[in-house]
């Protein structure tokens, strides 16, 4: 039976997943004895499954390695933004709840909030965001990563009918894997699109898009007027 990060993985690779992907469960339940904790199932199963996969490792945000991981004040933080701003974090007695800092000040108190999502939904939505964030480098090391960028700026989309008009069909159309937390990604056969929300649930930054499928990278610059990348 594929669990939730098999089916996410190979969805977006567009193939099955290799043994040599993702590391050993046997290392990971090293970690886990080691800390005294265990882990999620869900994040125990991204390691399992991809944890050797740098796309969705470290395509933009950075998953820590085992051997770095540690417990703080209860929580195992096991995400690190890409400019160290932000961190996420699983709690050892709730799970299936991610909470986030943005101070990790060794001998300071952490203040820490919880995220809409919880660690399912979290991982997954992940899983989107690092390959529509990933650069070029990331994509081209790894089999079935995509081929074609694109991004349109707040301001252009606020001035270009079409494109509001085709975001308002990408939510009605297109498979929506998230839409909370100031963001929205959506999903069409080879094709991830996402963009920021504000407060309001509003497009309200860069609009950002990948994709294996060439034709759709022509449609999106030249009728909604996307700019390769």
């Amino acid at each position: 039976m594929k669990t939730d990060i098999q089916a996410t993985a190979q969805k977006l690779l567009g193939r099955p997943l290799l043994p040599e992907e993702g590391i050993p469960l046997t290392t990971i339940e090293e970690t886990e004895k080691s800390l005294a904790v265990s882990f999620p199932e869900t994040i125990k199963n991204f390691y399992r499954l991809v944890g050797n996969i740098s796309l969705f490792t470290k395509g933009f945000e950075r998953f820590v390695p085992l051997e770095q991981l540690q417990v703080q004040e209860n929580k195992v933080v096991f995400l690190e933004e890409n400019q160290s701003v932000m961190y996420w974090a699983f709690d050892i007695h709730q799970p299936g709840r991610v909470f986030q800092t943005t101070h990790l000040h060794a001998g300071k108190p952490i203040e820490w909030s919880e995220g809409i999502l919880g660690t399912d939904k979290f991982l997954q939505m992940l899983m989107y965001y690092q390959c529509v964030m990933g650069d070029e480098y990331e994509h081209q090391a790894t089999q079935g990563g995509f081929s074609f960028f694109a991004s349109l700026s707040i301001e252009e989309y606020r001035n270009a009918r079409k494109a509001q008009d085709f975001i308002a069909q990408v939510n009605t159309t297109w498979e929506c894997i998230v839409k909370a937390d100031g963001i929205a990604i959506f999903w069409k056969k080879d094709t991830i699109l996402s963009y920021f929300l504000n407060r309001d649930g509003e497009v309200d930054g860069m609009l950002l898009a990948c994709t294996k499928n060439e034709a759709i990278l022509e449609q999106l610059v030249e009728d909604y007027g996307f700019g390769e990348l």
